[in-house]
């Protein structure tokens, strides 16, 4: 099926989902010219440290991420034994309520929505990169790469 591009003249509207990605844009455009000194040199010195972190120690963003879920699980098991030896409250873990299941359908299809879209976006910017029709896609694809 062919991707149909919407004329401006259409009666639909995306609401607050339209009023959040424009939100986020001037947040993003207060960051990168920094009208928020404070803000942009704390994302400025994470980046920087990250650089560090994945260039100079040889590190992978793998292995961290390995690493830190190492770390969390074997966290979670200590305190774990440690609350139940000492009678102690364990760790909060959210449990979904039998009792409602109304509230559990509606976070799975909020959910579910969400994805669908993201995965809708990615399907199509693949297509049309597949197909080769769209060059100012493929420049950016071959810059990125």
């Amino acid at each position: 099926m062919p991707f149909r591009s919407f004329s401006s003249s259409a009666s639909f509207s995306f609401g607050s989902a339209q009023r959040n990605v424009f939100r986020n844009a001037h947040a993003v455009r207060s960051l990168l010219m920094w009208k928020e000194p404070v803000r942009s040199g704390a994302v400025l010195s994470g980046v920087a440290i990250l650089y560090f972190v994945f260039e100079r120690s040889g590190y992978t963003l793998l292995t961290i991420l390995a690493n830190l879920l190492l770390v969390l699980v074997v966290g979670t098991f200590v305190w774990s034994t440690a609350s139940s030896l000492s009678n102690g409250s364990l760790p909060a873990v959210p449990v979904p309520d039998p009792a409602n299941p109304e509230a559990l359908e509606k976070a799975f299809d909020s959910f579910s929505e969400r994805c669908k879209v993201l995965v809708n976006k990615t399907l199509g910017m693949a297509h049309r990169l597949a197909k080769g029709t769209d060059p100012a896609l493929s420049i950016k694809a071959a810059l990125i790469l």
